[in-house]
């Protein structure tokens, strides 16, 4: 699952950024990265969850808003944030 969200983020985080590489663009893709990762989260979990654990999927999808949406939301505002901050310092070791 960490395999499809962190993909889908750099994806369109990088496809957005590439763009136009200013600080507002960075925001704006990760932003949107953030958002894919969530999405993607929910999805997995909707189909691994049941798949993996045995649990019938009405209880997946009654800890959508309670438990999966917040936590994945966080981890990837997290992870957004953590990159904003650094991105610039190591950039220069990620384009040898």
């Amino acid at each position: 699952m960490h395999i499809v969200a962190t993909g889908s983020c750099a994806l369109i985080a990088g496809y957005i950024y590439a763009k136009e590489k200013t600080r507002k663009r960075a925001i704006i893709a990760l932003s949107a990265g953030a958002l894919a990762m969530t999405v993607s989260m929910v999805i997995m979990n909707l189909i691994l969850t049941p798949l993996f654990m045995g649990a019938p999927i009405e209880v997946v999808i009654s800890m959508l808003i309670p438990l999966i949406i917040p936590f994945n939301l966080l981890k990837s505002i997290i992870n957004a944030t953590v990159t904003f901050l650094v991105y610039k310092k190591i950039s220069h070791l990620i384009k040898r």
